[in-house]
């Protein structure tokens, strides 16, 4: 986070979230990102300051006239959002989509959507958190491992000359953090489908289904790049295949068509 040169970083209540700051008089609160913010929480969003009397002690209700009142309600509305953000953002997300489910509503938010994008104050906050987004998708080994299981299944659906119209996490069948940790994935090395996926696209099932048997997260596992070559399209190892939950093998395939282990390999799972 960037935070103005010179700026007094301060706290209002108990903010996990949200970093807090005055530079020049002026109050500044910064969302930090996180996975459940918005796309542009993340940004300075100016907050109005508590109204002062000449003394520069707070003003009481009773001594505020009617600018001063309506100052005085934004500044709570805005210190109870940022003190229960995740609340408010749960709250905001739900009201959207009750409107977007009517279709006057819709156009207008999209009509509404499509201006804000060609401002250019707008169109330097989306570059920001574009390239936020990508150094964090970089750094995670979380979604270098989606990354890759979304990337195969659209190589392979183009090979055969199908589109990818699924979204790899419900295909996959658990949370990206659960299938990082089951396949015990640091970033590095190939994610191997245990029963090629080819042999699913010759099974005979409808698109629909196969895919979601080749994609379900027990028929994956992490193989260096030369296991993986290695191994290419073959069965899987008897080991290998107890891995894979019943229902997900091919159609046809039984465990007596399964090797052993390969040839040159020094165990069953790995060279």
């Amino acid at each position: 986070m960037e935070v103005v040169p010179g700026a007094r970083v301060i706290k209002i209540g108990d903010v996990n979230t949200t970093a807090v700051y005055v530079h020049d008089g002026v109050l500044y609160a910064t969302i930090l990102p996180t996975t459940k913010l918005s796309r542009l929480a993340h940004h300075k969003r100016k907050l109005v300051e508590r109204p002062r009397g000449e003394n520069g002690e707070y003003l009481t209700i009773k001594e505020m006239n009617s600018e001063q009142l309506s100052q005085y309600n934004k500044w709570r509305k805005q210190r109870h959002k940022v003190n229960n953000y995740d609340k408010w953002l749960d709250s905001a997300r739900r009201s959207n989509a009750k409107r977007y489910e009517d279709p006057t509503k819709r156009k207008k938010i999209l009509a509404s959507n499509t201006r804000n994008r060609k401002l250019t104050k707008n169109k330097v906050i989306a570059k920001e958190y574009s390239l936020h987004y990508m150094r964090k998708r970089r750094m995670s080994s979380v979604h270098k491992l989606v990354d890759r299981c979304r990337s195969r299944l659209y190589q392979f659906m183009k090979s055969v000359g199908d589109t990818k119209r699924w979204q790899t996490a419900n295909l996959v069948g658990c949370t990206s953090e659960k299938l990082n940790i089951y396949l015990k994935f640091d970033g590095t090395g190939h994610v191997d489908h245990i029963f090629p996926m080819a042999l699913y696209a010759r099974s005979g099932l409808v698109v629909d289904q196969w895919v979601k048997m080749a994609m379900h997260y027990t028929n994956l596992q992490v193989l260096s790049a030369a296991e993986n070559l290695e191994k290419h399209d073959r069965l899987p190892t008897k080991a290998m295949a107890a891995k894979v939950a019943r229902w997900a093998w091919p159609p046809g395939i039984t465990e007596d068509m399964l090797p052993d282990v390969y040839e040159g390999w020094l165990s069953a799972l790995r060279m």
